[in-house]
């Protein structure tokens, strides 16, 4: 599976962040909203799949990766612009933003520890390789 942070932030300044965090291995890419929508438009997730599949991204077989991909977020707008993309979305409990908000946004799923989100990543990816 790719991992990839699509953030409202320009790119730059995410990659800095991402490298200053010691993060940059974990991640197959870090691309900002420089000049397109910012979420909750889903354009940066839209952008994130063509970066790591090309022209396969506009196939039919890509609906499948994007059933079975995931934006884990901590705003409503995260989980509003992951919905519109056709992915699952993940809230976390930590955001600033208050949780009446993430779970207003109807995120499938909502958690509360980061152990949780690597819990459901590799619950996803043991599905995929049983379907394959």
């Amino acid at each position: 599976f790719y991992t990839a942070i699509a953030t409202t932030k320009m790119t730059a300044t995410a990659r800095k962040v991402v490298a200053g965090l010691g993060l940059s291995a974990h991640f197959d890419l870090v691309l900002g909203s420089d000049g397109i929508p910012c979420k909750p438009d889903p354009a940066v997730l839209h952008a994130v799949f063509f970066k790591l599949f090309g022209e396969a991204a506009q196939d039919a077989s890509q609906g499948l990766a994007r059933r079975r991909g995931m934006m884990i977020g901590d705003t409503d707008h995260d989980i509003v612009a992951g919905r519109r993309a056709g992915l699952r979305t993940c809230a976390v409990g930590w955001s600033e933003v208050p949780r009446e908000r993430l779970v207003a946004a109807r995120p499938d799923h909502l958690v509360d520890h980061f152990s949780e989100v690597v819990d459901l990543i590799l619950s996803m990816d043991s599905a995929l390789r049983r379907a394959l």
